[in-house]
């Protein structure tokens, strides 16, 4: 996801039960859509947050060297 994200932008949150070929459908007919109604939306999957112990303790500069 980008870092900066335009003022027209949709962030989809799915439950576990949704199959991922359907995620990647549902993203792009919501975008399809937004744009069709005039709206130069753009719409992103929330990711999740990095969970890894180690990485969340390193500084910047350590993981830049990853």
């Amino acid at each position: 996801m980008p870092a900066k994200l335009n003022t027209y932008h949709v962030i989809v949150d799915f439950g576990s039960g949704i199959p991922p070929d359907a995620q990647g459908r549902v993203l792009l007919n919501m975008e399809r859509t937004l744009r069709e109604a005039g709206v130069a939306a753009e719409v992103f999957k929330r990711t999740a947050p990095d969970d890894s112990k180690l990485r969340l303790r390193m500084t910047t500069e350590e993981r830049k060297k990853l």
